[in-house]
């Protein structure tokens, strides 16, 4: 969970940098969840990784923001979803 959800957001935004910092801006939106902010039982591994996205997104955002790139992070609560 921990290597899909969050090193993945973590490599892909590693990997558009480069390219975002040569053009002076750029946009990333990374994907978390409101389970973060309510917490849900059974899930703690889901939670976790869902939380460090919140966490990571905060801390990119302040380190590459002077660089013209807008990080931000969407959360929504998966009981909303109709599959």
């Amino acid at each position: 969970m921990i290597r899909v959800n969050l090193k993945g957001v973590f490599l892909c935004c590693k990997a558009v940098y480069p390219q975002m910092k040569k053009q002076g801006k750029g946009k990333i939106i990374n994907i978390s969840s409101g389970t973060f902010f309510k917490g849900l039982p059974n899930f703690i591994h889901y939670v976790t990784s869902k939380g460090g996205i919140i966490g990571f997104t905060r801390a990119l955002a302040r380190e590459v923001g002077n660089a013209g790139i807008c990080v931000n992070a969407i959360s929504l609560d998966i009981r909303l979803l109709r599959f």
